[in-house]
Order: C-alpha cells, then structure tokens, then sequence
C-alpha cells in the first residue's frame, strides 16, 4: 500500500477521536478537515495539506483546552458567589440594611458605620447572681457616624472585631438589658443583627454625584407588581440586584432576592464597569429614569453606575 494511503488512514483514526461528537459550532472545522484529509488521499500537495491539517488539530486542541479553563472559571464563579450568598455581610447588607443618609428615621434596618474604640465584657447574672457557667456578652464602644454606641451583634463569633477596626452595623434596636451586672444594666445598647468589620467605608459614600436612595425587594416588587414609584422624582436609587439575562443589546433582565419577575436595565455604552453585568451575577446598580414599557409591560430604569460590592469585608 502507498505511503500516501497509509498516511491517510492514520489521519482518518486521529481525527475521529479528536472531533469525536462535535458541536454545532465545531462543524466548519471537521469540513475543513475532510478537505485536507481527501487531498492527501488523493497524493495532492501532500506535505502542504499534511501542514494544514496539523495546524488545523492544533486550532481544535486550542479550542477544547480554552473550553476547558471556560468550564473550570464558570464552576468556581458559581461556587464562589454560592460562598457570598452564604457568609457575606455585603449580599446581607444589600437587601436588609439602607445605606443611604436619608433612610427613613422609623426604618429599623438604618445603617450606622465607625471605628471600635473599646472592646469590654458584660458578665450575665440571674436573679442578682452571676451564672457560674460564666455567661457574658461582649460590648463594643463604637464612634460612629451616628454618635457613639455601644453595640452588641447577634452573632459576635461570626463577625468579631478588634479595637481600631472599622465596622458596619444595620438592622438594630436600643434598649437596656437588665440582665446584665453593673454598670451595664442601666446603659443603652444597640442590639445589632448585622455586625462585621469593614475595609472601607461603605462605597455609597463615595457615590455623592448620584445621592442614590437605598431600596431594597420591597420598593422593587411594588414598582413592578403595582407599576408604583414611591422615590421622589428625579431622584436615582442602588440596588443590590442579579443580572438574570441580555434581552437585547444594552438591555439587561435583572432580579431582586425574593421577587423572581424581572425589570429591564438599560446599559448606556459608557457605563463604567459595565463589564460586571454578567449572567448570575450579583451587582449594585445606581439607577434613574424609571418608567413602564407597555409593550414589555415592565419597569425600566437605566443604569448610572455599578459595582461588584458596596461592603467590602477585612
């Protein structure tokens, strides 16, 4: 048999394997293929078509290996914002905390921000005797934005804090515990729900061009259930919502926590960090300009900024 002949059925077993259940999008390159391998069947340009084909297995290699780190890049995506959506203050922040200055006076979830200035322990009694199983809460001395405080987090082991950290706290009440030994029984303690030390001052400072309003699942799902606007006009909110998926260029479908119907964001070419609006994503997005698309039948907003996080954690 010709060397020619041989050399042909070794590239016909290669490729086999190597284009083994080919996608849709791999169709172009096995016609390709079939071009150079008949070329060297028949003894046409022998070397050149045998060059070709080898370039062309190489562009496949290329293609199943970038596949490949695509695949491994969008798996730990996934398990790293199932890690936010599990222990990050930031994604907690975003749907039960306001962030912003003017957050209603009532609203249990205002936010407060500052540095510990002092760390002490409050030992528990029962009945004017102290527990023997040495029972105490700790009480950290804050000066925050607000005025100082002396707060108490729900859960201090999971966002402990040291004197000098910045932290941020939300959803708290203020009252006195007089469970407590003195002096502490008579002292008036924010009894936080959100505690956790931060690296930066929450980034809605830093967004004062804006003076965005903090809203949250509640304000979202009446503005698309009731086609209800509540912000005052001309005003621009944040969000902490989810890209859910592009409806067509420069429109995205986005979704809050609890509420699964969708509103559209429109994405201005300029909009810095646009690159950040991407499927499953989770992003704070300064909006405007609402209105309501009676051919989409639903609320649009168009997008003034983004960020990957407003709380970044030490």
């Amino acid at each position: 048999m010709r060397p020619r002949t041989w050399l042909a059925i070794l590239l016909c077993s290669v490729t086999t394997t190597a284009f083994a259940e080919p996608s849709a999008d791999e169709q172009a390159l096995m016609t390709e293929r079939d071009t150079f391998i008949l070329q060297i069947f028949r003894g046409k340009d022998v070397a050149a078509n045998v060059s070709g084909f080898k370039k062309l297995l190489d562009r496949h290699q290329q293609g199943v290996a970038t596949a490949e780190q695509t695949k491994r890049s969008r798996e730990a995506r996934s398990a790293a914002l199932e890690v936010y959506k599990k222990t990050s203050l930031d994604y907690e922040g975003g749907w039960l905390c306001r962030l912003s200055e003017d957050a209603p006076p009532n609203d249990h979830r205002v936010t407060d921000w500052g540095r510990v200035v002092r760390k002490s322990q409050a030992s528990i009694d029962s009945q004017g005797a102290v527990l023997l199983d040495g029972s105490a809460i700790t009480i950290y001395e804050v000066e925050g934005k607000k005025g100082r405080r002396f707060v108490t987090p729900k859960e201090d082991t999971k966002h402990g804090a040291a004197v000098g950290d910045l932290v941020v706290l939300c959803s708290f009440v203020e009252k006195t515990r007089s469970d407590l030994l003195p002096p502490w029984n008579n002292v008036q303690l924010t009894i936080a729900k959100h505690f956790g030390t931060i690296a930066e001052p929450p980034r809605i400072v830093a967004k004062s061009q804006w003076n965005p309003i903090h809203i949250t699942d509640h304000e979202l799902r009446d503005a698309i259930m009731y086609k209800r606007w509540s912000i005052p006009a001309g005003r621009h909110v944040v969000a902490l919502v989810r890209v859910d998926k592009e409806i067509s260029e420069g429109r995205l479908a986005m979704v809050s926590r609890y509420w699964a119907d969708p509103f559209v964001l429109e994405v201005p070419p300029s909009l810095p960090r646009r690159a950040l609006l991407q499927p499953g994503e989770y992003v704070w997005v300064i909006m405007g300009s609402p209105r309501f698309d009676k051919e989409l039948e639903k609320l649009v907003l168009v997008a003034a900024d983004v960020e990957l996080r407003y709380l970044v954690e030490r």
